[in-house]
């Protein structure tokens, strides 16, 4: 008992800590008019902070960022190094909610390989917006126009994978196994594979046999609804046949009617009763 919960808390733990999709912020362009480089020696290097919050009216621009962070790389800030840089991904571990506030600033880099936001002297610029986005992998292109300074860029958040609908909070993996026999659509909801039914098409679906089944392969055992006939019926069709002296004769009647004009007999007995004979006959034989 200990064990099962032990794994219990081990998978809650894990589904916590797994994102269900991911913001990605795209710098294309970014100028300063009063300069971006401040390196005596003109070798100078910035990157970008990116900080995602709950919508405000009012945005605070100061930590904590409730829905996450992210830095870019370092990188030179001539405008080729800047539009082909990396998107800032940003894993989403919560409810998508359409609407957020969005902060993007640009900080020369100290030395280096040193991406510190501590001195404050460093900061460039800084956008602090509110912003509505969907689900999807089209990216949206906004400008910011600055006091000093101008940011073109682009964002999308799209769900990860076995994550779906319009907050990605719907987890749908596709299975064909012991567990479910299903696929997935944009929604989440699981779509059960022909012949399964059931809250996770795990209940295979009942069918009615044909008697072609049994009379081309005796073997064959076609799932269906139905449950054996009665054996006081099934003998009691036997010995009529064994009395008559006529069995042979009456099934390749059977077959014959079975296998050339698909009739089961319908009117006289059950599909499954005329099978279980013909089956029964087939094995009892030398």
């Amino acid at each position: 008992m200990a064990r099962l919960l032990s794994c219990l808390l081990l998978f809650v733990s894990a589904q916590t800590t797994l994102s269900s999709g991911v913001f990605e912020l795209k710098i294309d362009s970014f100028t300063s008019s009063r300069g971006v480089c401040r390196s005596p020696s003109g070798d100078c290097q910035i990157f970008f902070r990116v900080c995602l919050k709950h919508a405000q009216d009012i945005i605070n621009p100061e930590p904590p960022c409730t829905y996450g962070t992210a830095l870019t790389e370092i990188f030179g800030a001539d405008s080729n190094s800047i539009s082909q840089s990396a998107p800032i991904r940003v894993p989403v571990h919560f409810k998508w909610p359409g609407a957020f506030s969005l902060i993007i600033e640009a900080w020369n880099a100290e030395s280096s390989g040193l991406d510190s936001t501590e001195n404050q002297n460093n900061l460039i610029s800084r956008l602090a917006t509110r912003r509505r986005l969907t689900v999807g992998e089209e990216w949206s292109k906004d400008v910011h126009f600055g006091n000093q300074s101008e940011l073109h860029y682009s964002y999308h958040v799209m769900c990860n994978e076995h994550y779906h609908g319009e907050s990605c909070s719907a987890y749908c993996r596709p299975r064909n196994d012991t567990f479910g026999h299903y696929t997935c659509n944009d929604e989440g909801k699981r779509q059960c594979q022909e012949g399964w039914s059931g809250e996770y098409c795990s209940d295979r679906k009942c069918r009615r046999s044909t008697n072609r089944d049994h009379v081309i392969n005796p073997t064959s055992s076609p799932v269906n609804c139905s449950t054996t006939p009665p054996l006081p019926l099934l003998s009691l069709l036997f010995s009529t046949l064994l009395l008559s002296g006529r069995e042979e004769e009456v099934l390749e009647e059977v077959v014959e009617e079975v296998v050339l004009e698909e009739v089961v007999l319908e009117e006289v007995v059950e599909e499954e009763v005329v099978e279980s004979l013909a089956l029964h006959f087939f094995v009892q034989r030398p």
